[in-house]
């Protein structure tokens, strides 16, 4: 949801959401870092690229986040985004 749905769903979004799916993203980036590291072979296809993608899906996410905090903080949306910056 985080990494695509625009920021009005995410606004609507409870903060125990926002942190569950923050927490799939990072979940989904340790999958991807498992699966390039286990390549024998280099390439842009086999490494870069789905680096590149799962990056900048959980960037886009975590963007979103901080965006919302921005314009809209709350205590509760303040511990979430002290949660994720550790």
């Amino acid at each position: 949801m985080l990494a695509d749905a625009d920021l009005r769903a995410i606004r609507r979004a409870k903060p125990a959401t926002l942190l569950s799916e923050l927490r799939i993203l990072v979940s989904e980036t340790k999958l991807v870092v498992q699966q390039v590291s286990r390549e024998k072979e280099v390439s842009w296809e086999s490494t870069i690229q789905p680096l590149e993608e799962v990056f900048e899906r959980q960037d886009r996410g975590w963007g979103r986040v901080q965006s919302l905090n921005a314009v809209q903080s709350t205590p509760t949306l303040q511990k979430l985004v002290e949660q994720g910056d550790t």
